[in-house]
């Protein structure tokens, strides 16, 4: 009796008939995949034919047995169960005739069963070795093994049935790449765009340290810990001269006591920045200096009782050395109040301007005090 080794289709390996898994890789030994492959899309099922029972062969050697075809249908597509092949079972050499057993591509498989897929939806391959008529559903002869697909042909069933992973993972790639296609160009870009701008900015970050990249360390430091110098400026004086009260002098802006600097206060229209129309400018002169910090304490001091009885400033206008001017809003709050403006560069005088105020008491006179103010700078 002749045997038929069950040849993996995926390393090769020949395994004894009736073995379901290969002996060598452990990949299930599913020769005929037709239980996995659904029919090509487009392609519709035919209808039956017209019944006819098989012929036997008349193409053996005269002496040949009477073979029985009862295992016709296993040669057709049905997974080998082990048996050899009937028609060679007595050792006749094969003559090369196709196999005349079995009908089908008419419907009948061996004894009448037919498989659960539609098998002759696909064309059928005669095997270039042996002559052995299979379905199209099988990868190898069902008799001598012959693969119909070489290694480096491409399976057209390969991946269909979900245990090729190799194919799936080919499958899957070329999805993504589809997916990645039909996105909108912003999408399909952004990371180059990303990508120049991250460089746009490090250009910019280079230049801007080039400039004083120490200073900007140093000044960065002085402000998380908020280390500041006062400024001590020189003279503080108020143009024009008249617009000072009576019995007060501008030094008193500067002199670190309580003792209030005091200005008339009737302007004829109010400024958004700058010294309001009908009122005087206050001119702090100093050593050249950058400076970042200015308080300013607002009307006549806490403790002064005549505190209400005056308008108090609200709106000043800053200028460094006759530079553009930057408007802060003060409140009624008695104790200093800090603004964080820089000069930029070392200069030597502020300009202050009462542009607005808030109105006093009833029996307020028309009279606007300042207590201090007071010019900070980092450490050098």
């Amino acid at each position: 009796m002749i045997t038929i080794d069950l040849v993996c289709e995926v390393c090769g390996t020949a395994n004894p008939p009736g073995t379901e898994f290969c002996t060598n890789c452990n990949s299930y030994l599913a020769w005929d995949r037709s239980v996995l492959v659904s029919p090509p899309a487009g392609r519709s099922k035919p209808g039956p034919p017209a019944p006819h029972p098989p012929a036997p062969p008349t193409n053996y050697p005269p002496d040949a047995p009477t073979v029985d075809y009862s295992n016709a249908g296993y040669a057709q597509g049905y997974p080998d169960p082990g048996y050899p092949d009937p028609g060679y079972a007595q050792g006749y050499v094969d003559q090369g005739y196709p196999d005349q057993g079995g009908y089908a591509d008419q419907g009948y498989y061996g004894g009448g069963y037919a498989p659960t897929v539609d098998q002759s939806a696909y064309a059928d391959f005669t095997c270039p070795t042996c002559g052995r008529v299979n379905p199209a559903t099988r990868r190898f002869c069902s008799r001598c093994g012959y693969a119909f697909f070489s290694s480096e042909a491409a399976d057209p069933y390969a991946g269909t049935g979900g245990g090729w992973g190799a194919s799936e993972a080919a499958q899957d790639r070329a999805a993504r790449r589809e997916y990645r296609r039909s996105l909108p160009p912003l999408y399909r870009w952004r990371r180059v765009i990303i990508g120049v701008l991250v460089v746009v900015l490090a250009g910019v970050g280079a230049v801007t340290l080039g400039r004083d990249p120490v200073g900007i360390i140093k000044g960065g430091w002085y402000t998380l810990t908020r280390q500041y110098l006062k400024v001590s400026p020189s003279q503080a004086q108020v143009v024009p001269a008249e617009a000072t009260a009576a019995n007060s002098d501008p030094a008193a802006l500067i002199d670190g006591s309580v003792v209030e600097w005091t200005m008339n206060w009737s302007p004829t229209q109010e400024s958004a920045c700058g010294p309001a129309a009908g009122t005087g400018v206050i001119v702090l002169s100093f050593p050249p200096a950058r400076i970042r910090q200015v308080q300013i304490f607002s009307g006549l001091d806490k403790d002064n009782p005549q505190r209400d009885l005056q308008w108090l400033p609200k709106a000043v206008g800053l200028s460094f050395d006759s530079g553009p001017c930057q408007s802060i809003t003060l409140n009624e709050s008695p104790e200093g109040q800090t603004f964080q403006i820089d000069s930029e560069k070392p200069v030597t005088q502020l300009q202050m301007g009462i542009g607005s105020a808030t109105p006093g008491g009833a029996d307020a006179a028309p009279l606007i005090s300042i207590t201090e103010v007071v010019l900070k700078s980092f450490p050098s």
